[in-house]
């Protein structure tokens, strides 16, 4: 439950950007709404004023945005999303996409049929996924929707700069899909990476796509900075932190009595809408800052601001 404080357990703060919800610290930030103009009287008695909420916005974040909900255009929210971001915590906001294009990556992922099983076992991380296969070059085969979105999130970057107050110089080159089949899952891990040409980690993106999924099957995001906290998979919910040497984290193994759908060649009556995957799209926005991994460390290691709960 949220704390006086305005934070939560478990160093999670929590948005709705569909509507009020129990478990958020604002409970909820706005309808879900088409454009901001919508959002006026709904906002009022919410206490937010979004008045001006599309003024100063880069053109990514104006009211026809087609991708994110009305939570990014109000700027109060998203002031407080940066200051927890900064302070270490998980930032979790609900409905995070407008419906239609949640529904849209959703229906991508479920349909796609090309998945490459990775493992990977190392002294730091080990781990069992499903990545979305499809060409890295041409991306001709690739889901239109999720490819439509990983341009969109290349191109936003300086709306997501605001978050580490710093300048972002990229979003990975090809889109990161994963599905968590049984038995997959991810080792604790803090994300803190620099990646070769690409520079520092500077934000997390975790954007989880699950629907009718069992908590008992696993699959579970669990956070362990300023305690712990469970997170099972959910449609439509993101995830953002700054990568740090106490953001650790993990997906619990997804168990034996998950569903775990057929290829198509091998049930007749393949239906997408029917189908229960673990889903996430996810990746880490990148600068060239070479002090950032330093400062960082700094910041949490030697008491500056450690994270708090």
């Amino acid at each position: 439950p949220p704390r006086a404080d305005g934070s939560s357990a478990g160093g999670t703060a929590c948005w709705s950007g569909s509507g009020a919800d129990a478990a958020c610290v604002l409970e909820g930030a706005i309808a879900a709404l088409a454009a901001v103009d919508d959002a006026a009287s709904a906002a009022a008695q919410l206490g937010l004023n979004l008045s001006n909420s599309s003024q100063n916005l880069p053109q990514s974040m104006q009211p026809h945005d087609p991708w994110l909900n009305a939570w990014a255009a109000d700027p109060e929210t998203w002031a407080e999303v940066g200051r927890r971001f900064r302070r270490g915590q998980l930032v979790q906001i609900k409905g995070a996409l407008r419906e239609e294009a949640a529904e849209a990556l959703y229906r991508d992922l479920s349909q796609h049929m090309q998945w490459e099983a990775q493992v990977f076992n190392a002294s730091d991380i080990q781990y069992s996924r499903h990545n979305l296969m499809c060409s890295k070059t041409t991306f001709h085969d690739c889901p239109k929707n999720l490819i439509a979105f990983h341009n969109y999130l290349g191109a936003s970057l300086s709306f997501w700069s605001q978050l580490p107050l710093i300048e972002l110089s990229q979003w990975p080159p090809w889109p990161m899909a994963t599905w968590y089949r049984r038995g997959d899952y991810i080792s604790p891990h803090s994300d803190l990476a620099s990646q070769a040409e690409f520079g520092p980690r500077a934000i997390s993106f975790i954007l989880s796509l699950t629907k009718g999924w069992h908590r008992e099957w696993g699959g579970a995001l669990w956070w362990f900075s300023g305690g712990v906290a469970e997170h099972p998979p959910e449609f439509n919910t993101l995830y953002l932190f700054e990568p740090s040497p106490v953001s650790m984290h993990m997906v619990s193994p997804v168990t034996a009595a998950a569903p775990d759908d057929l290829e198509p060649h091998e049930v007749a009556d393949f239906v997408a809408s029917k189908v229960i995957r673990r889903l996430t799209i996810s990746g880490w926005f990148t600068t060239k800052d070479p002090y950032l991994l330093a400062r960082v460390k700094d910041k949490y290691l030697n008491n500056a601001d450690k994270p708090r709960g």
